[in-house]
């Protein structure tokens, strides 16, 4: 380490500030102010947007609480596993509203940057002194006073700026992938829509039969004679191991394979259940969402379907069939506590299929887009990687800027 760097307390450099105890019965579905929850960060560090989830505010509120763009904020409880101390920077003004459970950092700019501050949280020293401090049994949470006594050797601002500049390039690359993920994926769900539920091709309508209410030569099937679903393995806790492949339950379908998630080294599993890149995944239990699997190969969990369409009917077809249906499996979800499906609603509901030629068609437009995804998700993967890698060399001075 560069004897330009300084030992500090992270007191001497920030305060930490509570946020508002907004009131309950204000909470809404929809509206202009987002509240903001431990579930807005990811466990590593990062701002994440809930889709569908999202709590909204409608009551008055103090003015103070109402976040700026690049506030940084971490979370202050731990409401999922290796959530507590993670960092996030709001991304836009006056959109995010500042709740309790989250700290929002205010910092000493003539000592440290906010870039730097934040991927200082994201190493495992800071976080690890953040657990170790955590008081509550159930859920662990943290107090300001607790994250300030934490030691760090920090840089000359020059360094920091360095710093922060080389790790927020492999971020910008991240995020500029994923806006082109979910572009091409809306450009797939709107094709497949444009098709076969507005039968239209190129923008031309097609014949419709009077007596089927389908274009001529059309046919609907039930999802189960256009696929195979394979449920998961039911994977014990004494079958998790720190080693081997990653057991893929709904949690990595949505977040992807952390740290936390457990291994096996799949010598007694059938390989029926290993799961590649390109598979098509369902969650049919808890949070119903259906993906292309884009990670590392794995172990299929129960609560997972895997999703193996039949000869000749494309992959690219079932997969937006399946993500088109959701909606309806929403509704034929059963359970008090936990909602799911059972395998008969895949033989309730049914999919317009066409003539083979047109089936063709439609894969000679969707698969090219899928395998783009499928890249860019690889490339992130790999971006993630070399940043994961230097990030904690960085920080601590190991090598140079």
């Amino acid at each position: 380490m560069n004897t330009a760097w300084k030992k500090i307390k992270l007191g001497d450099l920030l305060t930490i500030k509570h946020g508002w105890a907004f009131k309950g019965e204000y909470f809404c579905s929809e509206g202009e102010l987002i509240l903001l929850t431990p579930g807005n960060f990811h466990e590593e560090g990062g701002f994440k947007i809930q889709i569908g989830k999202e709590k909204f505010y409608s009551g008055a509120f103090p003015k103070e609480y109402l976040l700026k763009k690049d506030d940084l904020i971490i979370a202050m409880t731990e409401q999922g596993a290796g959530l507590l101390g993670s960092p996030a920077i709001v991304p836009q003004n006056d959109r995010f509203l500042h709740n309790q459970r989250l700290g929002l950092l205010q910092i000493d700019h003539q000592k440290a940057i906010t870039k730097y501050i934040y991927y200082l949280f994201f190493t495992k020293e800071v976080r690890n002194s953040i657990f170790s401090t955590a008081t509550g049994t159930k859920v662990r949470h943290t107090a300001p006073k607790r994250i300030y006594n934490i030691e760090i050797n920090l840089p000359p601002l020059e360094t920091q700026t360095r710093i922060a500049n080389i790790l927020s390039a492999y971020d910008d690359l991240i995020e500029n992938n994923l806006r082109r993920i979910k572009l091409l994926e809306e450009m797939a769900e709107l094709t497949y829509r444009e098709w076969f539920a507005n039968f239209k091709i190129g923008g031309k309508p097609l014949e419709i039969d009077k007596n089927t209410g389908l274009p001529l030569g059309w046919e609907r099937r039930s999802l189960t004679l256009l696929g195979e679903f394979l449920n998961g393995y039911a994977f014990k806790p004494e079958d998790w191991e720190e080693s081997g492949f990653p057991i893929i339950k709904i949690k990595e379908l949505k977040g992807g394979i952390s740290n936390d998630t457990p291994r096996n080294n799949g010598s007694k599993i059938p390989s029926k259940f290993i799961v590649k890149s390109g598979d098509i995944l369902f969650s049919w239990s808890a949070s119903l969402e259906v993906v292309v699997w884009q990670g590392e190969t794995g172990l299929l969990n129960q609560h997972l379907f895997k999703v193996t369409p039949f000869s000749k009917i494309p992959k690219s077809l079932l997969f937006l069939a399946l993500k088109d249906s959701l909606n309806i499996f929403n509704n034929l979800s059963t359970g008090a506590t936990m909602k799911h499906i059972k395998r008969k609603e895949l033989d309730f509901v049914e999919i317009p299929i066409p003539q083979q030629d047109i089936l063709n068609q439609f894969d000679n437009v969707i698969s090219p887009i899928i395998k783009q995804t499928l890249n860019l998700s690889h490339q992130n993967r790999l971006l993630k990687e070399s940043r994961d890698i230097l990030l904690p060399r960085l920080m601590s001075g190991k090598i140079g800027v």
